[in-house]
């Protein structure tokens, strides 16, 4: 990555880390230019003190927000827009690239889920790593699989939250609400950004099982955001399904759909009407084009 006006707050209070715990300065850290090590969650972290010049268009680091102009809004000095966060340290934890759902649109989950590959969490290891740091860390569970695939996903989240932060992107499915509710601080799980597979919750018969795991994590005070991916063969249900949740009381967002479907290039190949089915604007659709762009380098890089 070369200079840029912009200075980034990665490596400094940012670090994206793959499934075996090895945690690089930025988001784009499967390109070569890019991969600068922070450490490792089970042999120690080691966050740098100065900032990082900036040449990416989107990312997912805590203190901005960026959108498809380029860093109109982020090209200011660090600090300026920082929020007040009740960490110091946030790490997106890529911890495994399987799921159990097998949504067919899905660049992870489209193929048979294979348990073995899931890797249990070395609880002792990373909590040792992070009081370590003597910094209150928020470790966020994502990547393009299922986080509570992972066998003891549990036991990790009652140590973290004994003095850390945690997340997660998630399908809610394979969470048990009897055992991960009373483990856990619900105080110290600052939100879960819910996946709303429709058609694939449907076709498993998981609606109600999502829909009692959502009201669970409510209750105990989580915030829950849920985010449906705008697939093309989705929009003819959407207001079946918008009814089917509302008599639940539970509501969730479109996300556009990035990926190819009969032979047209989403998310550019929505018109106006499907846009609307969606509650989706050209904005929304000019983020994840390039979020598209982003994994389509990343892609390349790691092939080659």
């Amino acid at each position: 990555m070369g200079h840029s006006d912009f200075q980034c707050s990665a490596g400094k209070t940012f670090g994206v880390a793959r499934s075996d715990g090895e945690v690089f300065l930025c988001t784009n850290f499967m390109r070569a230019e890019s991969s600068i090590s922070l450490g490792n969650l089970y042999r120690g972290l080691q966050f740098r003190d100065r900032l990082h010049g900036c040449t990416e268009s989107f990312c997912i680091c805590p203190q901005y927000r960026f959108d498809a102009k380029l860093h109109r809004k982020a090209r200011r000095p660090w600090g300026l827009t920082a929020l007040q966060l009740p960490y110091d340290l946030w790490v997106h934890w890529y911890v495994t690239d399987e799921c159990f759902l097998s949504c067919r649109y899905c660049e992870a989950g489209n193929r048979p889920f294979v348990k073995r590959n899931v890797q249990a969490i070395d609880v002792p290891a990373l909590i040792r790593t992070l009081d370590e740091t003597r910094k209150p860390v928020h470790l966020s569970f994502t990547g393009g699989g299922e986080p509570f695939a992972v066998p003891n996903m549990t036991d990790a989240c009652a140590a973290l939250t004994r003095d850390h932060y945690i997340s997660f992107n998630s399908n809610l499915l394979g969470i048990k609400m009897e055992e991960f509710l009373p483990a856990i601080d619900p105080s110290r799980l600052l939100y879960i950004q819910g996946s709303v597979h429709l058609q694939e919750l449907e076709r498993t018969n998981n609606v109600p099982r999502f829909i009692r795991n959502v009201k669970a994590l409510r209750e105990a005070g989580v915030r829950v955001n849920l985010i449906a991916v705008g697939t093309p063969a989705v929009i003819p249900d959407v207001s079946r399904f918008r009814e089917r949740f509302a008599e639940d009381g539970i509501e969730f967002t479109f996300a556009p759909f990035s990926g190819v479907y009969e032979g047209r290039q989403y998310p550019d190949a929505y018109t106006v009407a499907e846009r609307e089915a969606l509650g989706l604007t050209q904005a929304d659709a000019a983020v994840h084009r390039v979020q598209q762009r982003n994994r389509l380098l990343r892609a390349r890089t790691s092939a080659g």
